[in-house]
């Protein structure tokens, strides 16, 4: 323990006196990172090292032993997630590029390790450029994400993955962001009660409902029809999620109602608020579980209403904080009064 624990504080010591202090609180903000070609101008020998040791270090997932595990593996991710490609043209310097890491760090998907697995996530979207991010997000997606059978973990580190690059993808471009969210319905499965695993279930229904809640910041106006060709997957899949919301005597693990709260919500408030994108199926479906009117206000309300309702404290609270962030009119707003007295 105690060279392990002296180690650690080595590494710590040595971070800092690399990249410094850190200028904002956000670890992993751009201002506290440095250029590959910065890096490597500075430490020459540990392109070549460092490759060394993560080819090393990830060959047991590669190999599918998942039971080997390589204490230098995380540090080395936490340092390739302080780096960033340099717009600078670096004359195609293999000893400067941070392309031969990916496929490395793509392997960490497979680790049995979380933290493993979220510090990979990290580290893949810094060693990619904008120009990558798109062939990056089909990789991941053709890399046997969905099916059936797959090992849990190497599904949550595709999902971990998939949803940092998207949520740098969407402000930029959001067609690829589009495509990919219509592609992850048709593995709607993941989200619903048939699969036993929460935590996949729960980040496949956090990427959903981080897109439902940036749809209005950034979908262009011809986007609505290609987001209607997915209304089959979203109707089960919004069904089965308002099930398992509405039973309270359902067992289940608290963060993935938390997680279906969310999702629901952002989704009701885009398809209700926004013409465009409405899904007259859902809206029925939704008012028959809820036994309410199928008009798009009363549906909104009975929903928020039931969630303030739940026997589950979090639940309420979750509710609360989407509506804060996203406010109902304020006729809806008056038809929930009473409840808060």
């Amino acid at each position: 323990w105690a060279v392990r624990n002296s180690s650690t504080l080595l590494f710590s010591a040595l971070m800092t006196r690399v990249f410094g202090v850190k200028r904002l609180s956000d670890e992993h903000c751009q201002e506290n990172k440095m250029t590959s070609k910065q890096f490597f101008t500075k430490f020459p020998s540990l392109h070549s090292f460092l490759l060394k040791e993560l080819n090393l270090a990830t060959s047991p997932l590669e190999a599918d032993r998942f039971d080997v595990l390589q204490p230098s593996l995380f540090p080395m991710l936490l340092l390739l997630s302080r780096l960033y490609p340099s717009t600078l043209d670096d004359g195609g310097d293999p000893n400067m590029s941070l392309q031969p890491f990916v496929n490395l760090v793509l392997r960490c998907a497979k680790s049995s390790v979380w933290k493993i697995r979220e510090a990979a996530s990290r580290a893949l979207l810094m060693l990619l450029s904008q120009t990558e991010l798109t062939k990056s997000i089909n990789l991941l997606y053709s890399s046997g994400l969905g099916i059936r059978g797959a090992r849990q973990n190497h599904t949550h580190g595709l999902f971990l993955m998939l949803y940092a690059l998207l949520l740098e993808m969407f402000p930029t471009d959001w067609k690829t962001g589009l495509n990919t969210i219509c592609l992850l319905l048709k593995i709607s499965w993941i989200g619903k009660q048939i699969n036993r695993c929460p935590v996949t279930r729960g980040t496949y229904l956090q990427i959903l409902g981080t897109f439902f809640d940036q749809f209005h910041l950034f979908a262009p106006n011809d986007s609505s029809q290609q987001f209607h060709h997915s209304v089959a997957d979203k109707l089960e899949l919004f069904c089965d999620s308002l099930e398992l919301l509405t039973n309270t005597g359902h067992s289940t693990f608290l963060h993935t109602r938390l997680l279906v709260a969310g999702c629901c919500y952002c989704y009701l408030v885009l398809t209700c608020t926004n013409p465009s994108v409405c899904d007259q199926e859902v809206i029925s479906a939704a008012a028959s579980l809820l036994v309410c009117d199928h008009s798009h206000d009363n549906v909104i309300v009975c929903f928020v209403s039931t969630c303030l309702q739940h026997s589950v404290y979090e639940v309420k609270q979750c509710v609360l904080t989407e509506m804060k962030r996203k406010p109902l009119s304020n006729s809806n707003m008056l038809t929930l009064v009473p409840i808060f007295l």
